[in-house]
C-alpha cells in the first residue's frame, strides 16, 4: 500500500543530517502516524552503544513541525487574492490612518509568509530549466528565453511592489518592530532573488548557444549586480565578499530561519502509556491501604 507520508533525507550541514517527514492532516480528526527508521553508520566510524549511548542519541534530536508552505503559481504570487503580496497591499490601504496590534500581527505573518511562497513558486516555475535538452535546438532556446525572460518579469515585478510597501508602512506609522520585519523580508527576498538568477546563470550554457549564451548570460549578471547594489544601498549586511563568507552565510541561514519561523508550530512530547501507569499505580496504591485497614481490625496494636 502507498505510503501517504513523502520522506527525505538530506546532508544539512557537515554535523548534521536532517529527515524530511511530510503527512496531511484530516480535517475534523485526530491524525496519528507511527513511523520506523533505521540508521545504519559504518563499522569504520567506531560507532557503538559504549562511545554513544541511547540517551544522548535522543538528546541530540532536534524537532521541527512546520505547516507546509501554501502553494501558488509565480503568476498567483502577483495576482491572486489569497495571495499574501495582494493581501498585504490590500490591508494597508484599508488603514491609511493608524494600524492597530491585531493589524500589525497579521502583516507581520504575510510579509514573511510572502517570502516562503515566493521561493516555492519560483523554483516550481523554473523546475523544467533541470531537464537538459539532447541535442541543443532552437525550439529549446526558445523556451529557456521565454521563462527566463516571465520569470525576470515576474522578479522585478514582486520587489518593486514589495519594497513600495515600506513607504506605506510608514504614512501607516508601523511600529519599529514591524519595520523590523518588513527589513528583514525584504533582505531575504533580496538574497533568494540573487540565488535563483545565478542558478539560471549557471544552466544556461545547456539550454543556449555561445552567441545567445553571452547575451543571457550578461543579462543575468546585471540582474543580480541590481540585487547587491539594492542590499549595500539599504545598508544589509548580506553583501558577499571574500572576507565576509562566513558572516554571509550565518546571515542567510538567520534571514531565513526568520522568515520561515512563520509556519512553524510549537511542539510537545508526552510519554506514552503514563494513563495506564498511573491507573495502575492507583490501583495498587488502593490495594495496600486495603491491606493495612484489614491488618489493623485484625491486630490493633500492631501498626
Amino acid at each position: 500500500m502507498q505510503s501517504n507520508v513523502l520522506r527525505r533525507v538530506v546532508v544539512h550541514d557537515r554535523f548534521q543530517l536532517e529527515l524530511k517527514l511530510g503527512y496531511p492532516l484530516k480535517q475534523g480528526a485526530q491524525t496519528r502516524y507511527r513511523i520506523e527508521t533505521y540508521l545504519f553508520a559504518p563499522h569504520s566510524l567506531g560507532i557503538n552503544a559504549a562511545n554513544y549511548p541511547e540517551h544522548e542519541f535522543f538528546r541530540d534530536i532536534q524537532h521541527y513541525v512546520r505547516m507546509k508552505t501554501p502553494s501558488f503559481k509565480l503568476h498567483e504570487v502577483l495576482e491572486s487574492p489569497h495571495s499574501p503580496l495582494v493581501r498585504s497591499e490590500a490591508l494597508l490601504r484599508e488603514h491609511v490612518g493608524a494600524l492597530t496590534p491585531a493589524t500589525e500581527d497579521t502583516l507581520r505573518d504575510r510579509l514573511r509568509i510572502l517570502r516562503a511562497v515566493f521561493k516555492s513558486a519560483a523554483q516550481n516555475y523554473l523546475a523544467p530549466l533541470a531537464h537538459v535538452p539532447t541535442p541543443m535546438t532552437q525550439e529549446a532556446e526558445k523556451q529557456f528565453i521565454d521563462l527566463v525572460s516571465t520569470a525576470i518579469d515576474s522578479i522585478d515585478q514582486l520587489a518593486r511592489r514589495y519594497r513600495a510597501l515600506s513607504t506605506q508602512l510608514i504614512e501607516a506609522r508601523a511600529t519599529p518592530d514591524l519595520l523590523r520585519a518588513f527589513r528583514l523580508t525584504d533582505e531575504s527576498i533580496s538574497i533568494l532573488i540573487e540565488d535563483l538568477l545565478l542558478r539560471v546563470h549557471q544552466i544556461a550554457h545547456a539550454w543556449l548557444s555561445p552567441p545567445l549564451l553571452a547575451k543571457w548570460q550578461a543579462r543575468l549578471v546585471a540582474r543580480v549586480r541590481v540585487e547587491i547594489d539594492y542590499r549595500t544601498a539599504q545598508q544589509y549586511p548580506s553583501v558577499l565578499q571574500k572576507e565576509t563568507r562566513e558572516s554571509y552565510m550565518r546571515r542567510v541561514s538567520v534571514l531565513k530561519k526568520f522568515t520561515s519561523s512563520v509556519l512553524w508550530l510549537s511542539t510537545s512530547t508526552r510519554r506514552e502509556g503514563t494513563t495506564l501507569e498511573q491507573v495502575l499505580f492507583c490501583y495498587r496504591r488502593r490495594r495496600l491501604d486495603d491491606v493495612r485497614h484489614v491488618d489493623r481490625l485484625l491486630c490493633p496494636g500492631c501498626l
